[in-house]
């Protein structure tokens, strides 16, 4: 899981050409094919024994590479299944965390839309209240006036009797 998916990608395919070049040279090293590559000198030549041994030496190189190629082979399948098997690993994470995500979210937006029902009713009460105390402020300022203007009343009252008194009296 270190590497990329891209780098995977990438030694995949080049696994791929790999065996696709093995699996061309194998069919151009066939015995037959390599007979026919072989000067024509020597095909002319009449030593039977030459031949043979020719003949041996190619099926001997051709067993070689083939077991060659077949090791090739069979170390890019197990490439290609290692990888299989990490792609599958990391796809199983990512939907487990995709899951994981999902759920996070469901959970939030619920908390979302609890927090707001809370902020309307809190915001409801607080528009409730802010009526009461205009309306106990005004109910105030109304019966502080009254108060004053009956006290500036009496208040005007005791200084025209304190001016009449102070009149009768010479002062």
């Amino acid at each position: 899981m270190t590497r990329s998916l891209w780098s995977t990608a990438a030694i995949i395919a080049a696994t791929a050409a790999a065996a696709v070049t093995v699996t061309l040279s194998a069919v151009r090293f066939t015995p037959a094919a390599l007979a026919e590559q072989a000067p024509a000198a020597a095909t002319q030549q009449d030593d039977s024994a030459d031949a043979a041994s020719r003949t041996a030496a190619l099926e001997d190189a051709f067993r070689q590479r083939e077991t060659a190629y077949q090791t090739q082979i069979q170390q890019i399948g197990a490439l290609f299944e290692q990888r299989q098997a990490a792609y599958a690993s990391q796809i199983a994470e990512l939907s487990q965390r995709g899951a994981d995500a999902g759920a996070l979210m469901e959970q939030s937006t619920a908390q979302v839309q609890a927090l707001q029902a809370q902020i309307t009713e809190l915001e409801r009460a607080r528009a409730e209240r802010q009526m009461q105390y205009q309306a106990q402020l005004t109910e105030a300022r109304n019966q502080y006036a009254a108060r004053a203007t009956t006290i500036n009343t009496q208040l005007a009252e005791a200084q025209a009797r304190l001016a009449e008194a102070n009149a009768m009296l010479g002062r």
